[in-house]
Order: C-alpha cells, then structure tokens, then sequence
C-alpha cells in the first residue's frame, strides 16, 4: 500500500507545480537533512511557508507536516512583519526515524472557511537502505573446452537489497599491477572470464567488490593456477577383459582436448557389483592407458567406470559403464537354513516341509549359483534343485535330515546338513514387541525371561511374511543368537501393508512355539470406516454393532473405535470402544428422541470417520412391553379359571354327571376287581359316593292284588351311602315274601320316577299298577324279569345294572348266578 499511496501523492503533487507554474514551489517547501540513510537512522524534515505565498491572505491558519500518512508536526501560520526571519516565516520541523525503504513527506496548509481541509502545497521524498556487506564464497573453475573459459562465482548478500547492488570482479595475473575489472550483470552473482584473461599455469588473484548508494563491500581475495581448477571431461573407457581369476583387464584413454595432460592426471575407476550394489570397491590408477585390478569377487559381474583429477582439481564426471565378469570358481561358505514341517496330517507315511535358505555373511557364491537339496537314503537323491531360495520337500516320515548344496559351473560347495526337527511345546519367547524403525525397517524385541533357556538351547530364528501374500515363497528369516533380545529387520518392507512377525527357540532336536505378532513399518488412516448396525434397541438403553474391518483397509492397526451420538449437534458424546469388542451398549437415552451415530477408527496414522445413522427411540420400554403382556395374561388366566370353575360347580349341581347304564360296565365287576379299585384304602373308610343304587322294596299283600311301597323315590337321597345328586335308576318289585320264601313267579321291574333320561327308546316306560299280572303268574308282555325263562342275553345287554341282580348277591359281593334265582340279601 505505501509504494502506490506514495505514487500518488507524487503524482498529485506534480500535477499541482504545474498548473501553477511553480507557485506552489515558491509557496511551501518541504527539507530533509539527508534525502537517503541508512535503515532505521534520523532525518530531520522542515515544512517552511515563503513571505510571498498567496495563499497567506486567504485566511490560511495552520500546517502539517505530514511522512506518507502519518502526522509528524502541526503549527499556527503568522505573517506581516511578526516572526520574519531570514525572509522566511513560519517553519514546523520534526525528527522521524526511517525504517522502510522509501518514504513521502509533505507539507498542507489549512484555511478558515473550511479548517478540517488540509491543501497539499509541498513534498519530498527521502529514501532508506542498507549498506553492502563483503561477498563470500568466490571460486573459480577452468574449462578446457573449445573455447577455454573461467567460471567465477560467489555468494550474494542473504539480506533483502532494499536497494539496487552492482558486483564487479578484479583479477590480477601474477606479480602484475595490472588490474582487469568484469562487471557482472545486474542481478547475478558469476562472471566468465575468456581465455585471453588467464594462463593456465600462472597464479592468478581475484576478489569481488559490492556497490550500491550507501557504500561499498570488498571480499577477501584467493589465488588460483587456472590448470588446478580444471574440471576434465570424464575419460574414454575402453574394454574390460576377464583374466586370471579375481582380475579384470581395464583400458581408458583422455579426450583429444586433454591427452596432453595424461602424464599428469590421476585415475580412479569404480567397480560395482550388480547383485549387491551397495558394496562399490575403488582403486586408484596409473596414468597410463591399462590397469589389471584384482582382489574381486569370483565369477561376478562389476560395473567400471573411471574419473580423473589433476593435483587436487575437482574430479570429472564418472565415465560411462561398461560390464565385466571374473572367472568362476566352487561356491565356499555355509548356508543359513529354516525349515518348517506341516503337520495337517501326522498318520500319512509322507508329510510336507518347506526348506528355506540364504547365505551367511562368510558364504561366497564365486559364480552364478542354483542349489540343491539330497537326502541320505540311498545314496545322493535330489530332492529338489532350483535357483529361488526355498523348496517344498514331501519326505517319508523315517528320513530324519537332508543337505543343502549350492553349486555353479566351476563346482559345488561343502554340503549344509538340515536336521528335520518336529515342533514341540517347549520354552517359548515372551513380551514379543514389533515397533517401526524408519519407513522400510521393524525392530523385533523380545524376553527369555530370567529361567534358564532350556537344555540343548541354539539360537533364535525370527521370520515374517507379509499377511496379504499366502505364497511359501514370501516368508523371509533371520537369525539371532542365544544371548540376543532384538533384531532390527531391514526388509524389504512396503508401508501400510501388514506382516506377521514370528520369533521361535531353536534348540538341538526340536523347535519350541513360536510368539507373533502383527506389524506395519508405516500406517496411516484406514481406507474406510465399519457400517453401524442397530442391534437391539429398548428403553432406555441401545446397542450397536458393526463388522471389522478387512485386512487390506486397515492400513495399520486399530487402536481404538470412537462412538459419537448425539440428539443436538451442540451436546456431542463420544464414547471409546476397546478394538477386540465390536459392539457399544449406551444406556441412559431419553424417550421419543431422534439420536444420530457415527464410528471413528483410528490406527496410530490417522482416524476414518463412517456414515451417520439416525435412530428415533422407543415410547416404551420392551421390557415394560413385556410385563404388562405377562401381567395381561395372568390376569385373564385367573379370570379364566375363576369363570370355569364357577361353571363346573354349577354344572354339577344343575346338571350332574349320570353314566348311562345301557354302558356300564358294572355286569362284568367282580370281587377282585373291586378290590383291585380300592385305590388303597385298606385302613381307611370306602369313599361314601355312590354313583348308582338298586332298592329292593317289599309288597305288601293286599286283598286284590300287592302294590308298590310308597317311598320308592324317597329311598335314593335317604340313603347314607349315596348323594343327592344321584339316583336309582330301577326299583325290583318282588311278588313273593321278602323273608326268604321261594317265589311263585318271576320278578318284575319298573323303571325309577327320575327324571333323567336314562334310555332312549319308547318301550322303556314305566309300569302301572293295573299292568301287572295276577300274584304267580308270568306277565308274558314283560320280557323283562328275573330268574328261569328270563329273556335273551341281547335284552338283558340292554340293562346291564339289571342283569347284575341275576348274578346273585351276597355279603361278600357279587358272586355268580345260581339255579335259585334271586337271593335276597337278609337284614
């Protein structure tokens, strides 16, 4: 903002000089003690009012003094003859301190009509800035190129320029006093100097000086051999050859520009070897143009390239590579092995174990190399020969070990012997701890505890495998002696991917459990968040769930699943969820309320937030739901039994349960069935409910003929033995003498005065008086009677109750029928 208000009020103020032809210059002048100073010195500013202004008999008042926007002075205008001083009168001055870069000041004059408005009469502007400080860093490097040239540079001031600088470069050669000056462009910091300005093998000083308004800076001058700061082209490599074994033949050559130097240069070649690059050898070099370099590895190929130098000048650029290989020779060393057993199926008389090798730091392959793996039974049977560094061997169960070969074309190396060893509960690792070291590293850490490591103890192997990859070919080990408690594992690893980090005792015939554990050697949030599932829901309490996440949307693991709910986005509650229990209970929500979820996973990289659900809670509690349901339903059960059994009792009074005699089973009882229906009661009294009766009733003889006993219904409910609610069904009407005289006829019967409906058919009515026969003889329209001549069995099927008076009767019971007829039971 300052720049363009300053930029306008200049252009104000030149606007105004000419339209007055310069009268405002004569009228107000502004004075700075020094228009450019440092940043953050003094400047002292005077507004001064001329004797001959015309403005000051137009009522003017007052003037300020004014630095861009900001007021620094105000003072009362006065003329005539008061205060008239070297023909000047009215002056305000002021002191500011300049801490920008540039500034304005002016000078305004008030007048009496309209005092709040200051006219622009005067300005100035004044600068500030920093002086230069000395350049650092000059150098120079010679090219022998077509042309040859010089390259200088140095190092600029770090401060901001708050004003224009201009760097000039000084050379002079040898002992001269010449003096040769190169003014570099505005802007940069190097100059180039041609050939005319140096001679390669003379000394030559140089320095660098800074100018800009406030000063100027001198660096401290060097002295250079043009020829030592050469930086040469890279040396020609020519073929590299195989010869005896560990050495390789290297020819190079100089460019054409600087063969001349050849007898003065330093070579260094650099051999790389392509399967472990990070083991680059270098040798120094004669100059001349071939060089056997020996020491290497056998039967590997090296990368050469070759740089050169001239006594202390910078090095070329490495030379293009060329590619050689030693001779071969038998692989030396031993082989670190692990083996794994599977143990699906222990009763097969094979099993499958998975062998996996690599070399130890002493082991040299001396060539390209495969490997093989025998067993001992029957000689050197191959089991398995393959270049990769692991194999699948289905063995018998009797085999007990193999060897491991690695072999090239130059012969085979000592064989490794493999014991097959079974896996046991034996002592394991404790406190296993996997933590990232670094991008592509973990740091294995583990306890033996302070017990000793048990009998036979070797070492440990520790392997892992990424979890995504189930392919044998994957999993990768590493060895750790007995008395170590950490290995760092330097891959390879890829971020965000899960690995499983197993930590197993060796010992010398078996192979303990092992401890694992789950790592990331970097995590970050997981690609997405579980769905929430409204499990359950009842007042006032809601559980959700979800499922977990896949593997392979992890992206490290899960510290922690956040629950965030709420019925006001202004009142948010988060609750914490343990990572091993997906499933959250919250308790204590109001009634009718519409709540919302949302799930946050986190992992040690970040946090992914899921979709928001809303539920609306319930009116009622299920569980007051459910006891006012079990409550209902007892409530109407009572009321249902209390209804039947009021009923029952009604029934029985009103309407009492009276078996139908025509199917009865009373004809077919005997003695011992009756006491078989004792139910037990051998020293109790007989239960006094009788369900039937039959009454034996005397005629009294009369002169015409015997009639019927008066009370013949009043004898069922008068009977001790038998309720009211029942009645007899028949009464017997005997024609002889009750005592026991033979009778003259046979017995006739008469149905009961009840007034159930005991049979059905019409002929079943009762008997009047006036229907029977005379004393002794048979009423042969009767079929129906006791004794001799009595009707068929299918009439009698009819009244089975009646059929039993016919079996006989005693005390002791029923008792079969006699010849006698009917025995009467006597008082």
């Amino acid at each position: 903002m300052a720049p363009e208000w300053l930029t306008l009020m200049s252009a104000l103020l030149a606007s105004a000089t000419a339209a007055d032809g310069g009268g405002v210059r004569r009228c107000v002048e502004v004075r700075a003690s020094s228009q450019l100073v440092p940043v953050g010195s003094e400047v002292k500013a005077t507004c001064v009012v001329r004797p001959d202004c015309p403005l000051l008999g137009g009522g003017v008042t007052n003037m300020e003094l004014r630095l861009d926007r900001l007021l620094l002075a105000r003072g009362p205008v006065t003329h005539g003859n008061r205060s008239v001083s070297n023909g000047n009168i009215s002056t305000v001055t002021a002191v500011v301190k300049l801490n920008q870069s540039s500034a304005l000041l002016t000078c305004c004059l008030q007048t009496e009509p309209s005092p709040s408005v200051c006219r622009l009469e005067g300005g100035l502007e004044v600068r500030a800035g920093l002086p230069p400080l000395p350049p650092g860093g000059l150098g120079c490097q010679t090219y022998l190129t077509l042309p040859s040239t010089m390259n200088c540079s140095w190092e600029p001031d770090p401060r901001d320029p708050l004003l224009r600088t201009r760097y000039t470069l000084h050379t002079r050669l040898g002992v001269s006093a010449e003096t040769s000056s190169y003014v570099a462009p505005l802007g940069a910091w190097r100059v180039v100097l041609p050939r005319r300005a140096f001679v390669l093998y003379q000394d030559m000083t140089l320095w660098v000086t800074a100018s800009n308004a406030l000063g100027d800076a001198t660096s401290d001058p060097i002295t250079v051999e043009p020829l030592k700061s050469v930086r040469f082209e890279p040396p020609l490599l020519g073929r590299v050859k195989t010869d005896r074994s560990g050495c390789l033949w290297l020819e190079w050559s100089l460019s054409l520009r600087q063969q001349f130097m050849s007898s003065k240069m330093t070579l260094e070649a650099r051999l790389r070897d392509t399967q472990t690059p990070s083991q680059t050898p270098t040798w120094r070099l004669a100059t001349v143009q071939s060089k056997l370099v020996c020491d290497l590895l056998h039967g590997t190929q090296y990368k050469v390239q070759v740089r050169a130098c001239y006594q202390g000048s910078p090095w070329s650029d490495w030379s293009p590579a060329q590619t050689g290989s030693t001779q071969e020779k038998a692989p030396v060393g031993r082989l670190e092995y692990w083996m794994k057993e599977d143990e699906k199926d222990k009763r097969q008389a094979y099993h499958s174990v998975h062998l996996f090798w690599k070399p130890s730091r002493g082991f040299r392959p001396n060539g390209r190399v495969s490997y093989v793996v025998t067993t001992d039974t029957g000689g050197r049977q191959q089991l398995c020969s393959t270049a990769g560094s692991s194999c699948e061997l289905p063995l018998r169960r009797r085999v007990k070990k193999v060897f491991l070969w690695a072999r090239n074309s130059a012969g085979e190396s000592a064989p490794t012997l493999v014991p097959l060893l079974p896996l046991q509960d034996r002592w394991a690792v404790s406190n296993l701890t996997v933590i990232s070291h670094g991008d592509h590293a973990l740091l294995v850490q583990w306890k033996t505890g302070s017990g000793p490591t048990g009998p036979g103890f070797s070492d440990f192997v520790v392997e892992w495998r990424p979890l995504l990859k189930r392919n044998s070919s994957s999993l990768l080990f590493d060895l750790a002696n007995r008395n170590q408690s950490s290995l760092l594992l330097t891959g390879p690893f890829e971020p965000f991917q899960p690995y499983q980090v197993s930590v197993y005792p060796r010992f010398t015939g078996a192979i303990g459990r092992p401890n694992t554990a789950t790592a990331y050697c970097k995590q970050k949030a997981p690609s997405s968040a579980p769905d929430l599932k409204v499990r359950s829901m009842w007042q006032p309490s809601v559980e959700l769930t979800w499922e977990e996440l896949p593997l392979q949307e992890r992206n490290g693991i899960i510290s922690s699943y956040k629950l965030s709910y709420w019925a006001d986005p202004k009142h948010i509650t988060v609750v914490t969820v343990d990572p091993g229990n997906p499933r959250v209970l919250l308790k204590g929500l109001r009634r009718v309320t519409s709540y919302s979820f949302q799930l946050t996973v986190s992992t040690n990289g970040g946090n992914r937030s899921g979709s928001v659900i809303t539920y609306m809670t319930l009116s009622a509690d299920a569980s007051d739901v459910g006891m006012l349901l079990a409550l209902s339903f007892s409530g109407l059960s009572l009321v249902a039994f209390i209804a039947f059994t009021a009923w029952l009792r009604v029934t029985v009074v009103l309407c009492p349960m009276i078996p139908d005699p025509a199917h009865s089973s009373i004809r077919s009882w005997s003695f011992d069935t009756l006491q078989e229906l004792s139910w037990g009661w051998e020293d109790e009294d007989p239960p006094t409910v009788s369900l039937s009766r039959l009454s034996l009733t005397e005629l009294s003889q009369k002169a015409g003929w015997w009639e019927e006993t008066s009370d013949l219904g009043d004898s069922v409910c008068s009977s001790p033995l038998s309720p009211c609610g029942s009645v007899s069904y028949a009464t017997v009407l005997c024609g002889a003498p009750y005592a026991g005289q033979r009778a003259g006829g046979a017995a006739a019967f008469r149905r009961s005065e009840s007034s159930q409906p005991l049979l059905e058919e019409e002929r079943y009515q009762n008997l009047a008086p006036g229907e029977l026969g005379a004393p002794g003889d048979v009423i042969a329209h009767q079929p129906f009677f006791f004794g001799e001549g009595a009707g068929s069995d299918a009439e009698w099927e009819e009244f089975p109750m009646l059929r039993a008076l016919g079996d006989g009767w005693t005390d002791s019971g029923l008792q079969p029928k006699t010849d006698s007829g009917l025995q009467p039971e006597t008082d």
